[in-house]
């Protein structure tokens, strides 16, 4: 029996581009299989002394992995961009220009 490739390409442009999201462009790409099956692929290979914390990754992060909610399809600061994990996700553009001018004033550009 083979296993498909389409976990494996997952995991291969995941860790290649150390994420979820393009290396160029930053445009979001999700498993091309549905969750249960990623699921399956994903558990096989995980230690019985170690399923529980696997369920709790998984549980954590499958809803995110394959949304593709406007704001998470792609990376970028402030609401109508996209997501960051460098700010928070309540900080605009605006925000980040003032912290900016803030900093440069102080010399800490």
């Amino acid at each position: 029996n083979l296993v498909s490739p389409k976990p494996l390409m997952y995991v291969a442009a995941f860790y290649g581009s150390m994420g979820n999201y393009k290396s160029f462009g930053d445009t979001k790409f999700i498993p091309d299989l549905p969750p249960g099956k990623f699921y399956s692929f994903l558990s096989g290979g995980v230690p019985s002394d170690q399923k529980e914390l696997f369920e709790e990754y998984w549980k954590s992060s499958c809803v995110r992995m394959y949304s593709l909610l406007p704001r998470q399809r792609q990376l970028g600061l402030g609401s109508a961009q996209g997501v960051t994990t460098y700010f928070s996700s309540n900080c605009e553009a605006s925000d980040s220009d003032l912290a900016t001018q803030f900093l440069e004033s102080k010399g800490q550009s």
